[in-house]
Formats: structure tokens, sequence, C-alpha cells
């Protein structure tokens, strides 16, 4: 993963988030990443996918998705 913080670049050799326990909304995997920096606060926009199981709002290939957010500081 490769990251431009103000016109430096940064590489990071392992991932930021990975998947997290089974049954959890990420447990599949975590993809199609996308950073903001705004004032001080990074935020990291990104896909989680799970197996879908019924009752999931969306079903998508066998897979229930959501675009999620983590950041550096609490919001």
């Amino acid at each position: 993963c490769a990251c431009l913080v103000g016109s430096e670049m940064c590489k990071e050799t392992e991932p930021i988030l990975s998947f997290g326990p089974e049954g959890t909304y990420y447990s599949g995997h975590v993809h199609k990443a996308s950073i903001v920096k705004k004032d001080d606060t990074l935020y990291h926009f990104y896909c989680a996918t799970r197996p879908w199981k019924e009752g999931d709002p969306t079903n998508a290939y066998g897979e229930y998705r959501t675009i999620c957010v983590a950041a550096n500081k609490k919001f």
C-alpha cells in the first residue's frame, strides 16, 4: 500500500486493516481503499465484505458488502 502524505510518499509493508473475526461485517476482506486528509485527521474509506446471511440488506454475488470508514482520531 502506498500513500501520499503532504508531498511525501510513504509505503506500508503490512496491511493497515485486515479482515475481522468470523461473522463481522469485514470478515471476508477489505479493499478499494481511499484515504482522505482533512485538517489533522486521516479518513480511510474502504469496502468491507463477508458472506451474505439471511436478513442482510444487500446480496452481491453471495456477499454482504458495505462502505466503512476508519480514522486516526475519534469522530
